[in-house]
């Protein structure tokens, strides 16, 4: 057995590696959960409400992290890569955070409401119409 101490040296303080990055594993972020209670898209743009203030005490780091980062709107993608988080931490972070309603979410308009191919031909009949 090596001790406590990181890597086993007596007085070591980093339990990290400047080139392996932080050893928390994205479980223990997560409290163990691959997956929020929500699902979102990666475009999905996360703003912080008012609320966020009087919950700010209760969160973890990652949860500040992500509140304090969001002075202007950020999509999970653009927060994912900022912090350096795996973007299914991330995931469970932003949909924690709308559980608490500390953040409110705004989906990208899904294709679906995309005009068809049927449109798009009389689109370009009438205009080589013209």
């Amino acid at each position: 057995m090596r001790g406590n101490w990181p890597g086993g040296v007596f007085g070591a303080t980093a339990w990290y590696d400047t080139e392996a990055g932080p050893l928390v594993r994205s479980f223990a972020i997560t409290g163990g959960r691959g997956r929020g209670g929500t699902e979102f898209d990666l475009l999905a743009h996360v703003v912080v409400t008012e609320a966020a203030v009087s919950v700010r005490t209760s969160l973890g780091p990652e949860h500040r992290s992500i509140v304090d980062m969001l002075a202007r709107p950020s999509s999970v993608a653009e927060i994912a890569g900022t912090l350096n988080l795996p973007v299914g931490v991330v995931r469970v972070l932003v949909a924690d955070l709308l559980a608490a309603g500390a953040v409110a979410l705004y989906e990208p308009s899904p294709l679906s409401y995309l005009p068809t191919d049927h449109v798009l031909a009389a689109v370009i009949d009438g205009l080589r119409g013209l």
